[in-house]
């Protein structure tokens, strides 16, 4: 069994050479898609991929951003899939708190095949950014020893799927078809989606620039003003403390898992090869499902960079 890793990657530069070494450290093999970085996130997977072979620089495009952008990759890399290997969704600003293999070995049963992530929002404090602001931050030490206040993301976001041979990911959805029984649990994921005033300012300018083009995404997208939910102070409803290097609390959301007649169907199915038969029927990946992205999204994008920095 083994794990590969998915990364689409669009100007993470400041912190995608962490968010490597932490997917390496469990990944037999991480593929990257670059949708059209400008601050030398492309270069920074390049010297990756020629210093580690596990790492594949897949390739470099400019589409209209949906999650659903990897399974062109997914396609592609399939033939080096096996049986009852998984598959991972990773960004490159998020950082699994317990790495999936030994995640699927002690929390995952034989029946489970999807798993959704548990979201710890790592934020930025507004002492924090006043401190980057008069050139005080250490901006040596990692992600996780610079930001360490965040609030619960309560929204199961698909993260590892079972792969089997017939499976079919078209480039309309965000993840396969027919991926299975929902795990119970969910693996914790540190994300860290606010790490400097300028960072954070260049993600809201891309999203801003984009969002109107997007098939589908949350509601982090449709945000009006960044320091608004990327700013926050200690004393803040919902903010809460992790030390770097102990165990990251889990918070009560929700649950996504199917009632349990539903899942024990699921889980039939899965047993008698019924969903292999039905694969053969459902669409896959079409390269038209990998749709240009407009050149005014890009224009756009430095129009908004350049009102911020004024």
């Amino acid at each position: 069994m083994r794990f590969h890793a998915i990364m689409l990657v669009r100007d993470e530069a400041d912190v995608l050479p962490e968010a490597i070494a932490g997917i390496m450290g469990w990944a037999d093999a991480l593929w990257v898609l670059d949708n059209g970085s400008i601050d030398g996130s492309w270069e920074i997977v390049r010297q990756a991929a020629s210093d580690d072979t596990r790492i594949r620089a897949w390739g470099q495009t400019r589409a209209i951003f949906s999650d659903a952008l990897r399974a062109a990759v997914f396609h592609d890399a399939r033939a080096s899939f096996g049986h009852g290997d998984w598959i991972v969704r990773v960004d490159a600003d998020e950082f699994f708190h317990t790495p999936p293999p030994e995640f699927v070995r002690d929390r995952v049963s034989r029946h489970e095949s999807f798993v959704c992530g548990l979201l710890h929002e790592f934020v930025l404090l507004r002492r924090e950014a006043a401190a980057i602001g008069r050139g005080e931050e250490e901006r040596l030490l990692s992600i996780s020893e610079r930001r360490r206040w965040w609030t619960p993301n309560h929204f199961p976001e698909p993260r590892l799927f079972r792969y089997r041979r017939s499976m079919q990911w078209p480039g309309t959805r965000s993840h396969p078809w027919l991926a299975g029984v929902m795990a119970r649990e969910r693996i914790q994921i540190r994300h860290y989606r606010w790490r400097t005033p300028e960072q954070a300012r260049r993600r809201w300018a891309l999203r801003q620039a984009v969002r109107g083009s997007m098939p589908f995404g949350g509601a982090h997208w449709s945000i009006d003003d960044w320091r608004a939910e990327g700013l926050r102070t200690r004393s803040d409803p919902g903010v809460s403390f992790w030390k770097p290097g102990t165990a990251l609390e889990p918070f009560a959301s929700p649950s996504p898992v199917n009632a349990p007649l539903r899942r024990l169907g699921k889980a039939a199915l899965a047993r008698c090869g019924v969903q292999s038969i039905v694969d053969k029927v459902l669409p896959g990946y079409a390269p038209t499902d990998l749709r240009s992205e407009p050149p005014e999204i890009a224009e756009r994008y430095m129009e908004l960079l350049r009102e911020e920095a004024v």
